[in-house]
């Protein structure tokens, strides 16, 4: 190839290289005094004149990246004759990233440097929409202060820009699969250069070594990256991860883009960064309880458990107004209270509060559990994966309570929650580190590595250690905690104690549940093993666990179909039911669908707000509900809990209160609540003046009339005992009269602005009114 004298303006002062596209020139710039790299581009390598103008078009979008660790484009134009087009890039001294390795693996530290750089550089490409195409360490310029630069952006371009012409430009040996199959580019397969680039700096050796275009072909294609630790003594198998990750086959496996790879890349930094003692846990926690769903939901389930094994009446309030601070896992748990899940009290629920009375405690507690993880657990950006691991862990559950119940003085509810949990770690895990998550799967997959193992690698510590972690966040009971604990490998023997016994039975369901999901095919193997490993402990037979399967099932099913199926679910369903319809006793009939099977085409979003007619429905739904109970022997507290529940509902009040009188003087004392109430106004007292008083309550109970209070209409004060506490902008006071004795009032602390119309107000007096005949038929008997 006869070199050149000139280029555009430029003089050519030597050749810097040559490739099968074109060569690379020394320049000098007679404008700007300055030296230049040239790079040329053949015509017959560029194909017509509409690629050559759609290049030189791509190359000024390039021109505007400026970034300090990419090397500048300064211009373009086209070479004489139309031999070709030039890209005039800036000239920096240094040494290739190829020549830098030369067959040798890098320290650990320079090459994790050096990677975060190119990733800066690439990741300032993908903002600007532009893919590099030639990544490789040829193409990397380490530069005498030590930077490293990304260069020959030559056949950058768009993705939209990529035509069959242009698509197997740059180097076959780091070309990714779609690139060669002639599926869709985009920065995912600049991710897959980067990862072999990656790989060659840990390793010193190229992740595709054939030698032949067929060879090299098949490697990227159909083969898979050899981990970097198993070639370099020493190597670090948790960056085995990244590469893995950035060198997947799937582009969807593989990290978005250079910035989510950095930030992968970072995020490991950090947790070595952590190591020892519980440095890894303290990490993650602290990463958790930065996302701000968690403090939520850890409020919640805490509120839960502080009530756990109490189904006192005024505990049956209290987990009644835990619940409610969950506007959607309301709606889902009066659902399921009337679905066949509960079969026997179908259709007659209305409240969280009638629900606890009917279900009792522990079921309800279970319920609300199960649900507050399945809403507030939900990502759109990886629902498929994170769906399917609460499926799993719901599984477990069904089948944790299914062994419980056929064992005496094992709780099943208990069961339940133990069965739900031990796999928290994980749910977590896929929830709030999807990165990592993938990369646990990735390494399972691609290294037939047990997940307990990946996980460690990954995160640092296994799923049972981050799982009792978060349990005791939320304020499980210890015995609870403990379960998550591993019970160990080999056949396990019969349990000493209640605690070892729902641990084991927990175990037992969450292997179960795996087998079933992770099935190839035939089930036999799987249950086989399981049967062996339990037959000491549980007494489990292969003909046992084909029975237990089928129920789990068939409970699952109309949990769902109660509760309804939560978001991006159906994928994870199916799974369930292909896998086991393969096993003999399962199998259904073609096309046949069990009739609590919920509906897997429907996709359940999480319940909006109520608006004014389902408040109103919610109202009118109470006051039947009450009506029901009053010709029933009925439990006065649990009934003026159900009146509160329903007017909290029906209003959407900050709270509701009831105010109870003493028997002698004219004190108020504050006994029920539901709502955003306030630790110190339980039990707070305060005297009301009679008729002569201006407080809301002396004038409601001595005038027996109904105060409606508004910021701009108020004439009377809340007591000043309840001023601290109550927020009292907008407001209403019922009172309760009996036997023309005022013995108390509701009080319904509303939110700014509401007003309660004429049809709502007549269903909360008629509430009102219905307290007063209980309380009333409570003091004859």
């Amino acid at each position: 190839m006869t070199e050149p004298q000139k280029i555009g303006r430029f003089t050519v002062q030597g050749v810097l290289g040559t490739g099968a596209q074109g060569a690379v020139y020394l320049g000098f710039d007679p404008s700007l005094e300055r030296t230049v790299a040239i790079k040329t581009l053949r015509a017959d390598a560029l194909g017509d004149a509409l690629a050559r103008e759609r290049l030189l078009g791509e190359a000024r979008i390039v021109a505007r990246l400026k970034h300090p660790n990419v090397v500048p484009l300064f211009e373009a134009g086209e070479l004489e004759q139309g031999q070709g087009i030039y890209l005039v890039f800036e000239h920096v001294e240094g040494q290739t990233l190829a020549r830098r390795i030369d067959g040798e693996p890098l320290p650990l530290a320079e090459a994790v440097r050096i990677m975060l750089e190119v990733l800066d550089g690439v990741s300032a490409a993908h903002a600007a929409g532009v893919l590099h195409r030639d990544l490789k360490p040829s193409n990397i310029l380490l530069g005498p202060d030590g930077r490293a630069r990304v260069m020959d952006f030559g056949i950058a371009m768009t993705a939209e820009a990529i035509s069959e012409q242009n698509r197997l430009w740059g180097s076959l040996r780091y070309a990714s699969p779609e690139q060669l199959l002639g599926a869709e580019l985009s920065t995912r397969s600049d991710v897959f250069a980067l990862g072999l680039l990656f790989y060659e700096m840990l390793t010193g050796q190229r992740a595709v070594q054939g030698e032949s275009v067929d060879d090299i072909y098949e490697e990227i294609t159909e083969g898979r990256v050899t981990p970097p630790s198993h070639l370099s003594e020493g190597g670090d198998v948790r960056y085995d991860q990244i590469v893995l990750r950035a060198t997947a086959r799937t582009p969807d496996d593989r990290y978005a883009d250079a910035r989510e790879f950095r930030t992968a890349l970072v995020s490991l930094l950090d947790v070595r960064l952590e190591r020892g003692s519980s440095g890894a846990l303290d990490f993650l926690m602290r990463r958790i309880k930065r996302k701000p769903d968690f403090p939520g939901l850890s409020h919640a389930i805490r509120d839960i458990n502080r009530l756990s094994g109490d189904a006192a009446n005024h505990s049956v309030a209290q987990l009644a107004n835990a619940v409610l601070q969950d506007y959607a896992t309301t709606q889902k748990l009066l659902r399921l209270a009337n679905s066949s899940y509960y079969g026997q009290f179908g259709g007659s629920i209305y409240t969280v509060t009638r629900a606890i009375i009917v279900l009792g405690f522990e079921q309800v507690r279970m319920a609300a559990l199960s649900l507050m993880l399945l809403e507030n657990l939900r990502n759109d950006s990886d629902a498929g994966q994170l769906a399917e691991t609460l499926m799993r862990a719901l599984y477990s559950a069904m089948i944790a309570k299914e062994v419980a119940d056929r064992m005496p003085g094992v709780g099943g509810e208990q069961t339940f929650i133990c069965g739900l949990l031990h796999s928290l770690g994980k749910v977590l895990t896929a929830y709030y580190f999807p990165e990592e998550y993938a990369d646990i799967r990735l390494a399972v997959e691609q290294r037939r590595i047990p997940e307990s193992v990946a996980a460690h690698e990954v995160l640092g510590l296994d799923y049972a250690k981050l799982g009792q972690a978060v349990l005791h966040e939320w304020g499980f009971p210890a015995d609870i905690v403990r379960t998550l604990k591993p019970l160990g490998s080999g056949v396990l023997q019969k349990p000493s104690d209640p605690e070892r016994t729902v641990a084991t039975v927990s175990a037992f369901a969450n292997e179960l549940s795996e087998t079933v999901f992770e099935a190839q095919g035939d089930l036999s193997a799987g249950l086989r093993g399981l049967a062996e490993r339990f037959s000491v402990a549980l007494g489990m037979d292969a003909r046992q666990l084909d029975r237990l399967l089928r129920e789990a099932r068939e409970k699952m099913h109309e949990f769902l179909a109660g509760a309804g199926l939560p978001p991006h679910a159906r994928k994870a369903l199916k799974r369930l039911e292909d896998n086991l319809s393969g096993q003999r006793g399962l199998a259904r009939k073609a096309g046949q669908k069990s009739p609590q099977e919920p509906d897997t085409n429907v996709r359940v979003e999480a319940a909006p707000p109520l608006d004014g007619m389902q408040k109103l429905d919610v109202l009118l739904e109470g006051v039947n509900d009450v009506t029901a109970n009053l010709l029933e022997s009925f439990d006065l507290n649990a009934l003026l809990q159900v009146v509160l529940e329903t007017m909290y509902r029906g209003t959407g009040a900050r709270c509701v209160v009831l105010f109870l009188a003493a028997r002698s003087g004219r004190h108020l004392t504050a006994r029920m609540a539901f709502g955003d109430v306030p630790e110190s106004l339980p039990g707070t007292s305060f005297e009301y003046s009679g008729q002569d008083g201006h407080d809301v309550f002396s004038v409601s109970l001595s005038a027996r009339k109904d105060i409606v209070g508004q910021p701009d209409q108020r004439q009377h004060d809340l007591p000043e005992a309840l001023r601290p506490i109550l927020r009292a902008d907008c407001f209403l006071v019922l009172p309760l009269v009996v036997n023309d004795r005022a013995v108390g009032a509701f009080y319904i602390d509303l939110a700014p602005g509401v007003v309660v119309d004429e049809a709502p107000m007549k269903a909360l007096k008629t509430l009102r009114n219905q307290a007063v005949m209980a309380i009333r038929s409570a003091s004859r008997r």
